[in-house]
Order: C-alpha cells, then structure tokens, then sequence
C-alpha cells in the first residue's frame, strides 16, 4: 500500500537529520582510531642479536606500517641502558640516505628503553661475503667485483657524511653494513661512536659507549671496536690520535674484505691484535688468492690500512675517490703508476679511438720498413750493375720520389690523428704528437701549418701567427693564416680565452666569409676546445648557435632557443642539415630535450649515448629514416 507524501516526506527528513549528526568517529574515524590506540608498537618476530642488544620486527599502530624495533636482551645489566639511549640519540643526529633513520625513543611497559628506526629488507655484507665464499651462483652474478666497489664508494659516501658532522664510526665492519635489493646500502650500530671536539669527559663517557652491549670488546674491556676492524690506536689505550682516521683503517678492512672475500687478519684475538699493532699485513695482490685483485685497488687497501694515521688517506671522500678513480679507468693516486701504466689506461678507456691510433702506427711503422726494404733492394741492384752507371742513377733518383710519397702519406696519418685528439680534447697529446713529428722532419711546411692550427684552436693566436711566420708565403695555410690574424687583434696574448662575444663574431665572420678547405673542422674543433672554459650554459649555447651557422652555411631562417631551465634545445629550419663533426658539439649544454622537427638534420648518431631524455625529429629526414 503506497504512503501518503507526507509521511514520505517525514522519513526523508529523519534520514538526513541522522546524516549529520556531530559524532567524530563518523566525521573522522582515522582521528578517532588514533585517539583509541592503547599500545603503540605490536612486537613480532626476532630478526636479529647482537651483543646484549636484539631487534625485532614491529608494527607501528599510529602510522600504520612495520619498523625496526631495538632492544636490549633480557637480563643485560642495567649500566648498559644510558650507552644504549645514547645510541639512538647518536645515530639520530646523522641524517644520510646511507644511514638508518631513527623514528622514535621510548620506555616500554618493563620499564626498559626501546628505539625505533627503518625496516630495511635485505642482507649484511658479511653474508654476502660468505654467499661468494661459498660459490652461490646468484651472488657472483649479482656482484662481481665493480659491484662491490660501489657498494664500497655508497658506505665510504655515508661515513664521509658522518665525518663532517664530527661523528666516527669506530667499528666499521661488513656485519654493520646492510646491502638492500635495489641498491641501498645503509651503515649500521653507531653505538661505539664518538663526537670529535668534545671536551666534556663526561659527554665523552657518554658518546664512546659500553662496548659490552655490542660485543665488540678484547680482553680486559678497555677496547672500543671489533679485533681485525680497528686501527691500530684504538688498540692502545689513551691514544689521542684517535679520529676520522681510525674510520679510514676501518674502511680500508671492510674493503680488503671485500676484494679477497676474507679478513685482512686471521687466528685468535691476540694475534690479530698483534698483527694489527705491527702493521704485519700482506698486500691483497700478493696472498695466493689475490692474483686477480689490481694493482691499482692493492695500493688503495694498503694505503687506507697504514700503521700511522698521517700515512691513510686523510677523509673518507678522497678514500671514495680513489675507488671512483679505478672504475673510471684511471689509476688510483696510490698504485703511484708510472707513465707505461698510464698509457695502457688510456688506452682501455679509450678503445675505439685507440684502435685508430694503433692502425695508424701499424701503418707509420710498416710503411718506413718498406721503405728501408726499398732502398735496400736498390743498393743491392746498384752493386751488381755499377757498370751502368746512368740505370744506377734513374733508380735511384726514382726510390727519393717513391719515399718522398711515402712520407707524405704518413705526415697527413699523423695530422688526421692530431685532429682526432682534437676532437676528443685532449689537446696536450695533439701538441706533443705534432711536435714529436716535427722534431724529426724540422721545417716541414705541412707540420708546421698543422701545429700553428693546433695552437689556434687553443686560442694561442701570438704562438700561432709565429709558427705561420716561419712558413714560406706559397705554402702557408691562407685560411688558418687570417682567422689566426682577427682573432690575435682581439687576444694578443696566449693567456686566457677569447671573450664570448669576439668568438662568436669571429665564428660568423667564418660562416659569411670565403669557404676554405677544412673550414668546418676548424670551428669545431675551437669550440669543443673552448666550451669546457665557459661555466654560463646560456653562452655556450650562443656560440654553439654560432658554429651551427658555419656548419650548415645556408640555414638563414631558421630557430634556435635554448632554455638553461629545462636544459632544452630546440633547433629547426631550411638549411640546418647536421649538428656534429666527427664528434657532438652539443653534448656540453648536457642537453635533456632535443627538438629537431622541421629540419634537415639526417642523422643524429652523435647524439646517442648523451644526457637526452627526450628526442622529438617530426618531419624531419631523421624521422623519414625510421619510418622507412
């Protein structure tokens, strides 16, 4: 039976009253669980122990996820409480993406304090160090040997850090490392940590705290630090050099470790200590299974693990470097390499162009024993026929025309790999390779045209107008001759570098002036040359606008805008047809974005591999490439 409208109405009217009632568990129910909450943390499971200090896994009720719970084990006595606080409020001051975060310090209801701090998942570097011990298949996939390292450089990154808050370690060692799954590595257990520059003993007392709650105690209790991890001064008592450069020893075991997946010392406490003490270590390259541990990273662990503190390296960040030094190719400061050792770095680093340079020298070295074999055939025959005289002298005069080609073809191998330093900036080695050359041919015009351009695009234009100077007039390089002359009336002197204004004018004053052979290579080879001297992005940007119009001489009406901002290019026209010469001259602005649509830009090749993030080539030949 249907209801009157009225009485509808009514229940209407009931509904939405009791709609908006007042009641906060209704208007917010996260406030009120909030208010409701009795006991903050629930406990779980034990995940670790450590001296007289366990952790569990824990449940944060107010902010609703899992932490890390520490505590002390039962029945630990009680003068272990003030240095187990004094932890928290330690590691709470340091705040580093490789050092755990502390949320909170209390009292629980047995009257025995807790803190908490992040629940990192992963695993501690001593077990990982064992899983490659052990041959587990997984972990040596996982971290080879440049894989460690970095792990190395991310811990030495965290101390660093700690060093300049006046905070050391005291206790670094692979059980207080964790490596997570995704990269993170976070050092642990600052609890025997001291704060430099304290002059309260009793803060002192405070900040080097009871060993006995983190195990790390030799006989007798007067040792802070773990036997085989500390450095010689923390051995002897009262030692006042104790600093950032007990860390540094440390970390120098951590990663002698690392390296040889075995303590730097072994046997019982007193004999580590002993060997500590004596400084009785045997370089990693040099143990029976280290003959794969470089050099290089030998003389890093022996350095960062001398005896006396002012033989380490003297921070935690040139430490670091040093490792950063060995996985960029270089060797470190402490292999002390000598300039054989260098060569063959540079020449890993460097294998593509390498490669050039040895075909190169292959090509020198076989064209001058061809030549020796020539003249020696020559010698041979001429003997046997000293009778004809006149065949004797038409052959030779014949082989002086034949080397003189030859040598010709190997001064232009020897200027093209100088160009090629060039390109690649390293124009110290063009110089001495050019020099080298003319030290054995003086005066050779071609050489002498090749070194006063070397000097130009170094913006040495008085050096340069000296060495066209000592040209004859027919075989001076006009081209080069006259840039070098406009640029000296703008630089006299060696010194320094062109200001931003008078290169770009000297670049459009390439672009619209006379085209000359090897025009192009020149401007970009002074502008890759002179771009690491301008530290203002925006005017490099300007004179890369510059040397684009003297690479594509008929791009007019066109665009060009660059944004520093956004690190964004956008370059477009009729008559832009490349933007690189041999190598990128674009890759200085380190560039995010590149937009090329509505060009003639045909390959992008010298792009790749650089900082761009976002490449747009609409209806340009590039983007036809692909679609065919």
């Amino acid at each position: 039976m249907q209801q009157p409208p009225a009485k509808s109405l009514r229940a209407l009217y009931d509904l939405a009253r009791d709609f908006e009632s007042d009641d906060p568990a209704v208007l917010n129910p996260s406030l009120e669980t909030l208010r409701t909450i009795g006991d903050r943390y629930e406990i779980r499971e034990l995940i670790a122990v450590g001296g007289m200090k366990q952790v569990h896994r824990a449940f944060d009720r107010r902010i609703n996820r899992e932490v890390a719970m520490a505590r002390l084990r039962p029945g630990a006595p009680s003068d272990l409480i003030d240095p187990f606080i004094n932890e928290a409020w330690l590691t709470a001051r340091l705040d580093h993406p490789g050092i755990v975060n502390i949320h909170d310090l209390g009292i629980g209801a047995d009257g025995w304090p807790f803190f908490t701090m992040d629940l990192k998942r992963g695993q501690s570097l001593r077990t990982l160090i064992r899983k490659l011990r052990a041959g587990d298949p997984d972990a040596i996939a996982a971290y080879p040997i440049e894989a460690r390292l970095e792990i190395f450089i991310k811990v030495t990154d965290a101390v660093a850090y700690a060093h300049s808050c006046k905070v050391v370690h005291l206790d670094l060692k692979p059980s207080n490392t964790q490596v997570g799954p995704f990269g993170e590595v976070l050092v642990f257990d600052w609890g025997l940590g001291k704060v430099l520059g304290t002059e309260d003993p009793l803060e002192f007392d405070r900040m080097l705290l009871n060993p006995d709650l983190f195990a790390s105690t030799a006989p007798g209790g007067k040792l802070t630090g773990t036997p085989g991890y500390m450095a010689p001064e923390q051995i002897e008592e009262d030692d006042p050099r104790i600093d950032c450069r007990a860390d540094i020893y440390g970390l120098g075991c951590v990663l002698y470790h690392l390296l040889m997946l075995d303590p730097p010392f072994t046997g019982d406490d007193q004999t580590v200590l002993a060997n500590t003490l004596s400084g009785n270590l045997v370089p990693p390259h040099k143990k029976a299974n280290g003959a794969a541990v470089p050099r290089g990273l030998s003389g890093v662990v022996m350095k960062a693990m001398a005896r006396r503190p002012e033989d380490r390296y003297q921070s935690a960040h040139e430490l670091g470097n040093e490792v950063r030094r060995f996985l960029q190719g270089f060797a470190p400061d402490a292999e002390h390499a000598g300039v054989a050792r260098q060569v063959w770095l540079l020449i890993a680093r460097n294998k593509r162009f390498s490669l050039t340079v040895f075909i190169a020298m292959v090509m020198l070295v076989t064209g001058t024993a061809l030549s020796f074999q020539a003249l020696a055939e020559r010698e041979r025959l001429a003997l046997e026929a000293q009778h004809e005289a006149e065949e004797n002298l038409r052959l030779y005069q014949s082989g002086l025309i034949e080397i003189d080609a030859l040598s010709g073809r190997l001064v232009d191998n020897l200027i093209q790999i100088a160009h090629q330093y060039q390109f690649q900036r390293m124009p110290t080695i063009s110089r001495t390779l050019l020099t080298s050359a003319l030290e054995n041919r003086p005066g050779h015009p071609r050489l002498l045209n090749a070194l006063a351009e070397h000097e130009a695009i170094s913006q040495r234009f008085d050096t340069a107008l000296r060495i066209f100077d000592s040209i004859p007039n027919g075989l001076r390089k006009a081209g080069y001759y006259e840039f070098a002359r406009q640029a000296h009336a703008r630089k006299p002197n060696d010194a320094g570098w062109l200001q931003t204004d008078d290169l770009i004018d000297l670049l459009h004053e390439l672009a619209e002036g006379r085209n000359w052979a090897g025009r192009s290579s020149f401007a970009a080879r002074l502008v890759l040359l002179d771009q690491p001297a301008r530290t203002d992005f925006d005017e490099r940007a300007r004179i890369i606008e510059a040397l684009l119009h003297v690479l594509n001489p008929d791009w007019e009406d066109g665009w060009y805008v660059y944004d520093a901002a956004t690190s964004s290019l956008r370059a477009g026209g009729s008559g832009l047809l490349r933007i690189a010469n041999y190598t990128s001259v674009l890759h200085s602005l380190k560039l995010r974005e590149l937009d090329l649509s509505h060009s003639m830009v045909r390959s992008i090749s010298r792009e790749i591999g650089s900082s761009i993030e976002v490449l747009r080539i609409n209806d340009s030949p590039v983007m036809q490439r692909f679609v065919l």
